[in-house]
């Protein structure tokens, strides 16, 4: 787990784990998970999400070349990072009950080839 900085103010976090669930995200290969959490309000609605998550791939996850994917699952209501999540090239492929969140989660997933840096 990460903390996120800007201005040497904790913002938020985030952190990569290896999949427990690689058929939710539709796939059969290994998928490296992300988790983001942007906390304070005044760094909200305001692009550092796909600055943050960007880097993040770039330098946490795809940094290790047996990883094909990244999969990020925020539930289906949270329609502000699904949204963030597509700007940085994620896509959607699956809908259904997480065991982990315990609720609807909307599964994206992003090939390291079509990442938008």
């Amino acid at each position: 787990m990460y903390i996120i900085l800007k201005n040497l103010i904790d913002i938020g976090f985030i952190q990569t784990h290896k999949s427990d669930e690689p058929s939710a995200f539709m796939v059969n290969d290994s998928i490296k998970g992300i988790d983001l959490y942007i906390g304070e309000v005044d760094y909200v609605h305001n692009g550092y999400g796909k600055l943050i998550i960007n880097g993040f791939l770039k330098n946490h996850v795809f940094n290790d070349l047996s990883i094909k994917y990244a999969g990020i699952s925020p539930e289906v209501k949270n329609l502000i990072a699904i949204r963030a999540y597509e700007k940085s090239g994620f896509k959607y492929v699956n809908t259904e009950y997480s065991i982990y969140n315990k609720n609807m989660t909307y599964y994206m997933i992003l090939d390291r080839f079509d990442i938008n840096l």
